[in-house]
């Protein structure tokens, strides 16, 4: 069972733990940040903070500068955690993607954030296959009309000898109606071999996005099992195009973020990625 927790002083922090507070496989994180402070949370459940260049490492589960809050336990393979305020309250709400049993299909659901730490939860989508799993979630307004809309990936599937077998990396794009509901799924990218067990299969699809060519237009960057990292334009209007492979890391290009790290005004982003066979 996953546990979906605030950390509350700098922001609002999420965090979602596989198994048990304290242990955690794979843990997923959506942040809404303060002035300059950023934190980052690993397999360990430790924190790693930059405030004003002086980074200190703590466990935060046994610092007195921190309150705890559960929010609620939800179920299994919830790889799809993103943050924004998606009623326009003012609040920052968050959505989360989870499966109830090991076998499952996902549902992303939107927990409403009442300003006073409690979150009413809205089910939102569920994915329409057998072992179709959500591997990754992001939001933002792809296409400009105010409201905050989803993206999110999975991997689909074909039986080879009547087993199931992961061959291929989907993105799909979400809108939202403003009136807590949201569009049928529109698929942005389908990318894969169609080859069982391919070391450079394009499964495990995960995303970023952000306004990486400055007109004011979020676009999208995803990486998977292959190492590449792609980009697609959006053109305002939620339509992507796939403008490229921006690197090729070699191997599992999972772990994606932006921001402007830099501080001249421009989205940059982070990718962690294997570069070498194993792991």
């Amino acid at each position: 069972m996953n546990k979906i927790i605030t950390l509350s002083l700098i922001g609002l922090f999420i965090i979602n733990a596989f198994g048990t507070i304290g242990l955690s496989y794979h843990p997923t994180i959506a942040v809404e940040t303060i002035e300059t402070r950023t934190i980052f949370i690993d397999d360990d459940i430790k924190t790693s903070f930059n405030i004003q260049k002086n980074p200190y490492f703590n466990d935060i589960y046994n610092q007195s500068m921190f309150e705890v809050f559960d929010i609620v336990e939800i179920g299994r393979n919830s790889w799809g955690l993103t943050s924004a305020d998606f009623n326009d309250d003012g609040y920052i709400d968050f959505a989360v993607a989870s499966a109830h049993t090991g076998s499952n299909y996902s549902t992303i659901s939107i927990f409403y954030n009442d300003g006073n730490k409690k979150f009413t939860r809205n089910d939102v989508y569920s994915t329409d296959f057998y072992l179709r799993y959500i591997k990754d979630l992001d939001s933002g307004d792809f296409n400009d009309d105010g409201d905050i809309d989803l993206i999110f990936t999975y991997s689909e599937y074909e039986y080879f000898n009547e087993i199931p077998v992961h061959v291929y990396g989907v993105t799909s794009l979400l809108l939202n109606d403003g009136n807590d509901s949201f569009s049928d799924e529109e698929i942005i990218a389908r990318r894969g071999s169609g080859i069982p067990f391919d070391p450079e299969g394009r499964i495990n699809p995960q995303i970023t996005t952000g306004d990486y060519d400055g007109d004011g237009d979020i676009d999208l960057l995803v990486g998977d099992n292959s190492g590449i990292v792609e980009f697609y334009l959006n053109d305002g209007s939620s339509n992507f195009m796939n403008d490229g492979i921006i690197h090729n890391f070699g191997h599992s290009s999972w772990g994606l973020t932006s921001g402007d790290f830099d501080g001249d005004g421009l989205i940059d982003f982070v990718v962690a990625a294997l570069n070498s066979d194993g792991y």
